[in-house]
């Protein structure tokens, strides 16, 4: 292809007639990757005479080239067209015009990335060579354009071996570029306000911060070179900008100050602290930088900070990083020591007047009160305000210093207070200091926890409140009704503050900011609450006006961010669960809208990482607030049912992509409307062949599968007759999808996905008693492949084994149990599988596990000893020997449990223990434990020694006992294993009594004895029901 005919095809692109226009698109297209084509569009770019459009269309196609086609592997590209654009790459971006320098250094980030060194050895030199003769300001700016991107790509290191060769290649660079920009420095720093010269600083100080972010060339180690640095940098920092557009935080001069602010906090941070620097090879450069560099910076810094209040601008974004370099040098000992003399100043005149009030906010408050509310939420604001860092400073002081550090701000800040409450409302100057007022509460929220740590200052912090703060809940300024409830909930933080000690009659004054005229004082209210609830006194105060305090939410639902009413939704629903049933449906609507606000942020535009996180925690707090709402109405099965039907379009989305990480919340949704309502409707069995498309197309991924496997165990309890009778549109019976899943699941090596399949097959037998015949076959064909397998697995499988032959050979009761034992005598491991079930009874953890075992024990016995005992003899003698003493040890148990609750019977516990005992608070075994062990030994005077004391303890307090079970609504719940086997031994000591005679003659077990034992139970359950 010849140039001229490209330029044709160029000037097609970006003609107004749309078939010209479709048919040069569609020629580049088909001719892009043909030899000569990338030569071509170099050419039309080299040439001046065509017109910049056509370049601009030229510049546009080069980018696009390389971006999706220069691959270093794969020659899409012809090789004779890359060498010509390496070979000319350099002197084409420097020489050409600033609107195609941008689309050129877009596509030299790629050649970097897979050309750079190896087959563009000459790269460096090269920029040397551009930048040393240039011989105007865009023929500079283009070569360092490539020296930052260069650079960039240094700006963080790939693990392994590279790491080493990327800092060699770091150096070389370094070395190379750095003496020759330095000689640019020196000729731009003659006239640096020119804007234009500012450009060319400001990409200096970018291809800084790029050389050292990881480390520190050797090159810049050196003291020599790096002092030069140092001054260039320190005299762009502390320069007087020209007064043109001087506010305008887009200036080129405080984008320049604002990468040499990062620069200074990066190294303030890294090397200020010389004792710090884990990597040796920085030790001795972070000396040097400690003793001679750190404080320079830290001097400019405060000159810096010192313009507003000389008349001069400082721009927000500057400031923000200049008060974070300040707050690092606070917490090295170095540097706060030649910082401690200015602090007074420091608080006063550059701190404290960030805290204020400023007009600024008062005009976005009065315009635009929504994005207020934004940016005072936004984490973003982090790293832009100069109030968020001055916040940020004087909490780090306040923690890290004494409070004689502090007191000249809280004298300030008690002038002010003083000054304030003795002027009458209506004075001119009462807005001037209203504003001031607002700083110092911003003051003491961020001086909290020096205040609230010790006692003389929390006494005077009290005071302060009662006299000067709290009746500013009425007051005339809505931005200090709005900063008092602010403070109240930064004060609820602090566990040291004495909430207690105050009169809660702020508290009405505090509820009536929830119906406030001014939308930000209504959400800095509900906001507070997260916090203020967690004082007991408060939230007890509060339980009345919870149905006030969710109409407010409900109504800023919708009219500003949600994520912080979000999180106080939830505070309020996991303090006053029972007290917001009656709302539970509207709350569940709210969470749902909020839930689907959030899943469309996620999957609209691209987030930033820190975004993405917050969006992630309102989405799941979305999800576990419904949950625990579901709670609240567990007994109205129509309000249930409306809130399900509330809830379907987050279910309908549930399998979207992008979702994943939200399956474990929502299926425990889904899950509680299951338990709650006892019952699976038509419309969730509609998701059943769902989940097992989702473990399909997620085959790698396995986090999520015990979550599946948990939810398919309750379609199973609570919808059996459909599980066993129904199936998918798809024609596939719901059991068939079933039992490949349970398969897979034994067949997986995690121990995690191993014992979900174990439990889920568990309920498949249990749920489905007598109804699952024609399948035991498959089940049990996975039992005794798991068999034969575990003796190759993992000790953490191995584990696992005797709960899955416990729950497998459990089928005997709940199955016919002499299908079970012919299938397994046909699978040649009949003995094996009932001498390892008996062995894995000695590791019986729960009662549970050891009903289970007595059923399918006492069942075995009844309906295939009773035919085939002399046929298996001793297999038969071994189950019933051990069934018996299984039960000879759980009377024992309950024996000494009701011995040991006798003796704490007559125990006088303290009132304390009994009011906690009341309110029905969950505790861990070993919580009840330590808490009875101190009411024993109080009681008796000492008179028990530890060690008897602690035998009480483990024999009365048998948690299960307690412990009401997931799976009600299966057969267990409804048999008593001590009966069954009752019944089991009389009827087959009736047609076969030579079982239990030969058992009696193994076993050390009285069977007499043992009867009479189970007999005495049976009356104390008949006459205590």
């Amino acid at each position: 292809m010849d140039r001229d005919s490209l330029e044709r095809i160029l000037q097609g692109t970006f003609s107004s007639e749309s078939n010209v226009r479709k048919y040069s698109e569609k020629f580049i297209e088909e001719h892009k990757n043909s030899i000569g084509f990338l030569s071509c569009l170099v050419q039309v770019l080299q040439e001046e005479a065509i017109t910049l459009e056509v370049k601009l269309a030229a510049a546009v196609q080069v980018k696009n080239l390389v971006k999706s086609s220069w691959k270093r592997d794969n020659l899409f590209i012809p090789l004779q067209d890359q060498q010509y654009a390496l070979e000319n790459w350099v002197v084409l971006t420097c020489q050409s015009p600033s609107k195609l320098q941008a689309p050129l250094a877009e596509a030299f980030q790629r050649l970097v990335r897979e050309e750079f060194p190896q087959r563009w050895p000459n790269l460096v030199q090269s920029l040397v060579f551009e930048i040393g003769n240039s011989n105007n300001v865009n023929h500079l700016r283009g070569a360092l354009l490539l020296c930052r991107i260069l650079l960039k790509s240094y700006e963080c290191y790939s693990t392994g071996e590279n790491q080493v060769q990327q800092e060699i290649y770091l150096n070389s660079i370094v070395s190379a570029l750095f003496p020759t920009i330095e000689q640019v420095i020196q000729k731009l720093l003659e006239n640096p306000s020119r804007e234009d010269f500012q450009e060319l600083l400001k990409l200096v100080s970018k291809i800084f911060w790029s050389a050292t972010s990881v480390t520190i060339p050797e090159y810049l180690r050196s003291i020599p070179v790096f002092s030069k640095w140092q001054h260039f940098f320190l005299h762009l920092f502390g320069l007087s900008l020209p007064n043109v557009n001087v506010d305008d935080p887009q200036l080129v001069h405080w984008k320049t100050k604002k990468w040499i602010g990062h620069i200074f906090l990066r190294f303030i941070q890294r090397y200020g602290d010389s004792s710090e620097v884990k990597d040796e090879a920085m030790v001795v450069f972070a000396n040097q930088f400690s003793e001679s560099f750190s404080l320079p910076i830290i001097e400019t810094t405060i000159h810096l900070l010192e313009w507003p209040s000389k008349g001069k601008c400082l721009v927000e974004r500057v400031a923000n990083l200049c008060i974070s370099i300040l707050e690092s040098a606070t917490t090295q000992s170095k540097l706060w020591k030649p910082m401690k003399p200015h602090m007074k100043e420091i608080l006063q005149s550059i701190i404290y007047p960030y805290l204020c009030f400023t007009d600024k906010d008062l005009d976005l408050w009065r315009q635009d009160p929504q994005e207020y509310i934004r940016d005072s939420f936004d984490f973003v604001q982090e790293y832009f305000s100069a109030r968020s860092a001055s916040c940020s400073f004087l909490s780090t002081v306040a923690c890290d210093k004494s409070f004689k550090v502090l007191e000249p701000l809280w004298k300030l800040c008690m002038e002010i207070l003083q000054q304030y409450s003795t002027l009458p409302n209506e004075h001119k100057t009462k807005e001037l200091l209203a504003r001031k007022k607002y700083g110092v509460i911003m003051a003491i929220g961020n001086m909290r926890r020096k205040l609230c740590g010790s006692s003389q200052w929390r006494q005077q912090l009290k005071e302060v409140l009662n006299k000067y703060i709290i009746y500013e809940f009425q007051s005339p300024f809505m931005f200090l009704r709005a900063a008092t409830c602010w403070l109240l909930g930064e004060l609820a933080s602090e566990d040291e503050f004495p909430f207690d000690s105050l009169s809660l009659d702020w508290l009405k004054s505090y509820i009536n900011c929830l119906t406030d005229q001014d939308i930000v004082v209504r959400v800095r209210s509900i906001v507070g609450l997260q916090r203020l609830v967690e004082q007991d006194a408060i939230a007890n105060f509060l339980r009345p006006y919870v149905g006030h305090i969710l109409q407010t939410i409900f109504q800023l639902f919708g009219q500003v961010d949600q994520s912080e009413l979000l999180d106080t939704l939830e505070c309020l629903i996991e303090k006053y669960s029972q007290d917001l049933a009656p709302y539970a449906t509207e709350i569940c609507e709210k969470l749902r809208d909020a839930f689907l606000f959030y899943i469309g942020r996620m999957e609209g535009e691209e987030q930033r990482s820190e975004e993405e996180e917050e969006i992630s925690l309102s989405i799941i707090g979305c999800l576990n607030g419904i949950d625990s709402m579901l709670e609240t109405v567990e007994d109205e099965p129509d309000k249930l049912e409306i809130i399900s039907h509330i809830l379907f379009p987050i279910f309908q989305g549930m399998f979207h992509e992008g979702r994943e990480e939200y399956l474990d919340e929502t299926f425990m949704i889904i899950e509680s409307i299951f338990m709650y309502s006892k019952t699976v409707s038509a419309y969730f069995w509609s998701f059943y062949p769902l989940l097992f498309t989702c473990v399909e197309s997620h085959s790698g991924l396995s986090s999520f599968l015990d979550s599946i496997a948990s939810l398919l165990e309750c379609f199973v309890r609570y919808g059996t007759k459909e599980f066993l009778t129904g199936m998918s549109s798809d024609g596939i019976p719901y059991q068939n999808r079933m039992k490949s899943f349970v398969q897979f699941l034994l067949d997986k090596t995690d121990n995690i996905d191993h014992e979900a399949g174990l439990e889920l097959l568990g309920t498949l037998l249990r749920s489905c008693k007598d109804r699952i015949t024609e399948h035991l076959i498959f089940y049990l064909d996975i039992f005794i492949h798991s068999l034969r397998k575990s003796t190759s697995q993992e000790q953490a499988m191995m584990n696992n084994m005797g709960a899955l032959e416990n729950t497998v050979l459990s089928s005997f009761f709940y199955n016919d149990s002499r299908t079970v034992f012919e299938l397994l005598e046909k699978g040649r491991i009949l003995e094996q599988a009932i001498q390892r079930w008996i062995e894995s009874s000695r590791d019986l953890d729960t009662k549970r596990e050891t009903k289970i075992f007595v059923l399918g024990a006492s069942e075995l016995m009844a309906k295939v000893a009773s035919q085939r005992f002399a046929e298996y003899s001793s297999l038969f003698i071994l189950v019933g020997t051990r069934l018996v003493q299984i039960l000879n040890d759980s009377l024992l148990k309950a024996e000494q449990s009701a011995i040991s609750r006798s003796k704490l019977k007559g125990l006088q516990f303290p009132k304390a223990y009994v009011e906690e005992e009341s309110e029905e608070i969950l505790e861990s075994d070993e919580e009840v434990e330590n808490k009875t062990f101190s009411v024993i030994e109080s009681s008796l005077g000492g008179s028990l020694d530890n060690a008897s004391i602690q035998d009480i303890i483990s024999s009365s307090f048998d948690s299960e006992e307690w412990e009401v079970s997931s799976e009600d609504s299966d057969t267990l719940e409804s048999v008593d294993e001590f009966e069954y086997f009752t019944e089991v031994f009389q009827w087959l000591n009736t047609v076969q009594p030579q079982v239990w005679l030969s058992c009696a003659n193994s076993s050390t077990v009285d069977m007499q004895s043992l009867l009479q034992k189970l007999e005495q139970q049976r009356k104390v359950k008949v006459s205590n029901p």
